[in-house]
């Protein structure tokens, strides 16, 4: 399963030091992942309800206060699931499409590469 650059790999301004705060980490990938999937105009906008939208954007339009703001109800298990709505919403997506999948012929063609029959 392919794993995330922005969650899994340590970045300049997201390495931690004995010393820094670990939810700014946690801080610094949640704002990338927003700017990347969730921002109005990010490079992977998902189709997200405008009071999604909103609410990520009311705590992340400012990135520097954000990241070194004191925003003390953003602990770890918050953060952690931010972003369980956007998660839930795609997986949705990619079900009906898969619904609609499962009814053509390519889907049993598929189905019988990986089962190892001949078609």
């Amino acid at each position: 399963i392919p794993r995330s650059a922005i969650v899994f790999e340590d970045s300049e301004d997201t390495a931690v030091d004995a010393d820094d705060d670990v939810l700014r980490k946690y801080r610094c990938i949640a704002y990338k992942l927003w700017r990347k999937y969730v921002a109005i105009g990010a490079v992977y906008e998902i189709n997200l309800a405008h009071r999604h939208k909103s609410v990520f954007n009311l705590y992340m339009h400012d990135q520097e206060m954000w990241i070194d703001g004191n925003f003390s109800f953003f602990d770890e298990k918050k953060l952690f699931a931010m972003f369980d709505d956007c998660i839930r919403i795609c997986f949705s997506f990619c079900a009906h499409s898969f619904q609609r999948f499962k009814h053509k012929n390519e889907f049993y063609k598929v189905a019988a590469i990986l089962h190892g029959r001949k078609q």
